[in-house]
């Protein structure tokens, strides 16, 4: 079989993380022993946080392990029922491509709860996991109690601080949103943590057009505050049409920028309801 750039690059990514060092799902807590198991009898880990797959990049994944075979085993935990898979969901569904019988896999001592903390490190690490999808996962640890707190998400996941906050954030961008992002690979985790600010109803409408103009980040992170701005003045002037009174704004809260801003509309409010 010809070895291909793709398939060079599916079997670096399957040899090692984007670190160059093995995954550390996979270099801690394991059992010595490589065990060859029947697939059918390994479950999906229900704690996996990646929604979509790259069926192209499984595709030449396959291609690798057909020419050269697997370089590193999965990893899986022990049910009463048989197996759930903890690292190696794109290994598994290549050999089911394949439409291999078993695989190579090791058992790793990891409780049931770490599960989701392992296959969000394994996905971060070896694949190139959508923003969103690691911002819901990082979320899940939170909301689960797995990790306490965005510090000790920044300490297991071995990410900066801001970081971990720009995902956390995403993690609220709408499901309509997150599914345009998809169709349309877009994947700028700045922009989706300022989009997350706006309404859940309106986000989808405000990125397909930051998508369609083919904005930069800085004009996109721009266009966002725009909209949030006008969306203030929006409830308020609808607040002042009701109570006629423009002097029970509240504006406490808001950064220097946006409260100039609102001031600047309030005159030109002032004067329409003059």
């Amino acid at each position: 079989m010809k070895v291909t750039a793709s398939s060079r690059l599916a079997a670096a990514k399957e040899k090692r993380g984007k670190s160059g060092l093995p995954d550390q799902v996979e270099r801690d807590k394991i059992d010595s022993e490589v065990l060859l198991l029947d697939i059918n009898s390994i479950a999906p880990n229900s704690e996996q946080p990646r929604v979509s797959f790259d069926e192209d990049y499984i595709k030449n994944l396959a291609g690798t392990i057909k020419d050269r075979g697997l370089i590193q085993p999965i990893t899986v935990f022990k049910t009463d029922k048989g197996y759930e898979l903890v690292a190696g969901e794109n290994r598994l569904r290549a050999h089911k491509l394949l439409d291999l019988k078993q695989i190579r896999a090791i058992v790793t001592k990891s409780s049931p709860e770490d599960k989701a903390l392992d296959a969000l490190i394994e996905n971060i690490h070896r694949d190139d996991l959508h923003p969103i999808e690691v911002g819901r996962g990082i979320a899940n640890l939170i909301q689960k109690g797995i990790v306490k707190n965005q510090k000790e998400a920044k300490e297991k996941l071995n990410m900066s601080k801001n970081a971990i906050s720009r995902y956390v954030s995403s993690a609220n961008i709408s499901d309509d949103a997150y599914m345009l992002s998809l169709d349309k690979q877009y994947k700028n985790i700045n922009v989706f943590a300022a989009l997350s600010k706006v309404e859940p109803t309106e986000q989808r409408e405000l990125l397909a057009f930051i998508i369609s103009e083919g904005f930069k980040e800085n004009d996109a992170i721009l266009e966002i505050k725009q909209h949030l701005s006008q969306t203030i003045v929006n409830r308020s002037v609808t607040h002042f049409k009701k109570s006629r009174d423009v002097t029970t704004i509240n504006i406490r809260g808001l950064d220097l920028e946006k409260k100039n801003q609102v001031q600047l509309y309030l005159e030109k409010i002032r004067k329409i309801l003059e």
